[in-house]
Parts: structure tokens; sequence; C-alpha cells
């Protein structure tokens, strides 16, 4: 009745790795099950968003996750395609999506209300879908879930930022 279950690191060939928690032979793991699962590839790059706006969504994620080694990761990515550093600075300090530039306030609040209040009004339901459309808003929030579940995997496996590199995402807890 049901598929097979499938493990995601089976093709992969690492499901024997052994690494202590926290080290970064964990992350290159984890990030290489992210890399080889299709879809995320898809989301990532051939979804149609623009990529300020993936990035936007990433960092919200990263933000509302309080995870730090994804906000190492692309709070440069983030630069070098076309955010600008106050609309950054907005998300790492949670200022007001009012204050955040468009389009990227609309895509902060709609990641923000999803993730912290767990549902999402009206009026930020009704900007998204201006912005993006059904189809964008759907791959959007798919994004959105798929870095949440990177940032849980981060956390469950401890992993902390390599000894020197800098701490850019400021804890919330």
């Amino acid at each position: 009745m049901f598929p097979p279950v499938l493990n995601v690191a089976e093709p992969l060939a690492i499901k024997n790795v052994t690494c202590s928690p926290g080290t970064s032979s964990d992350a290159m793991v984890l990030i290489a099950v992210a890399d080889e699962v299709p879809f995320g590839n898809y989301l990532r790059f051939r979804a149609g968003l623009q990529e300020p706006i993936r990035e936007v969504c990433v960092l919200a994620v990263a933000r509302e996750c309080n995870s730090a080694f994804e906000w190492a990761a692309h709070e440069p990515e983030a630069l070098s395609v076309g955010v600008p550093a106050e609309i950054i600075k907005s998300i790492k300090f949670r200022e007001p999506t009012a204050a955040i530039e468009a389009p990227f306030g609309t895509v902060v609040e709609v990641i923000r209300e999803a993730f912290t209040e767990r549902s999402v009004s009206a009026a930020t339901y009704d900007a998204a879908v201006s912005l993006l459309g059904v189809p964008l808003l759907i791959d959007l929030i798919t994004l959105a879930g798929t870095y949440a579940s990177t940032a849980a995997l981060l956390k469950v496996f401890d992993m902390q930022l390599d000894a020197g590199e800098t701490h850019l995402l400021p804890s919330l807890e």
C-alpha cells in the first residue's frame, strides 16, 4: 500500500560515515545529502525565484530557526547576488518588516508569520501572492521548509562554526 521507505543517504554511500558531533565532517555529509536531493536543487536554482528573493528567504529562515551555520553560509551569498546590506541587517536583528524595502519585506514577513505565528495573515498572504503568484509562493515556502529541515539537522548534530570563523548571527535566545 505504501511505497518502500528510502534512506536519502543510501544512494550517496554515506550511511556508514562516522564523525564526532559538531565536526566539519558532519556538515559535509549533511551538505552532500542536501545537494543530491533533486527537489532541493530545483527549488534553489530552477524554480524561478530571483536570486535575491531566494537568499532573503534562506536568511529569514536561518534567523527564525536561530541557525548560525546556515546564516554564515548564506549572508555572503546574499550579498553576492545583490541583497543590500541594510536588508540583511534588518533580517538579522528582526527589525519590523514595514521598514524593509519591497519586495524583501513581504518575503521576510511571510516567513516570520509561517515560522513564528504558525499561520499567515490574509494581508501577508495577499501581498505574497501579489509579489510572486501562487506557484512561486509555493516554491518559496517549500524552499523555506527545506532550509528549516536543514537547520534542524544542524541542531541535532550540534554543528558549530569552525574555529576562527566569524559568528555573523547574534542569538535571539
